[in-house]
């Protein structure tokens, strides 16, 4: 299993998008979700009926041959789907539009590569 870090986040370029975020979930009123902190996915497994064998970080770095747009799809599909729906259109189009021009500007890549760091984790029963 694989879960983000959350502390990715307060850094550089995704510093900028989760300002960017913020701003629309308030003006939605859309909650925010924060993830479990590290320490609970070894009570969560146990609940589960499972153990955490090894939890490694990694740095993950993808091409995006579909450049800031495509690097656009996969942040609404697996990050902020939630938030993207629960705009009304013109806030949807001001969202994309101001994290396209973020990607461009301030991403280090130009947004054609997706940098996250994951915990991965392997369990057993």
């Amino acid at each position: 299993m694989s879960v983000p870090r959350p502390d990715y986040e307060e850094e550089g370029w995704w510093a900028t998008y989760g300002q960017i975020v913020d701003e629309l979930r308030e003006r939605a009123q859309f909650p925010k979700v924060a993830p479990p902190p590290r320490d609970a996915w070894d009570d969560m497994a146990a609940t589960a009926g499972l153990r955490v064998a090894d939890r490694e970080t990694v740095e993950v770095s993808i091409p995006l041959d579909g450049g800031p747009e495509q690097h656009w799809d996969w942040l609404t599909i697996h990050v902020h789907r939630g938030l993207y729906g629960a705009l009304e259109q013109p806030a949807r189009e001001e969202f994309r539009e101001r994290v396209l021009e973020s990607l461009r500007t301030e991403h280090p890549t130009g947004g054609t590569q997706l940098s996250r760091s994951a915990d991965f984790y392997r369990m057993t029963r």
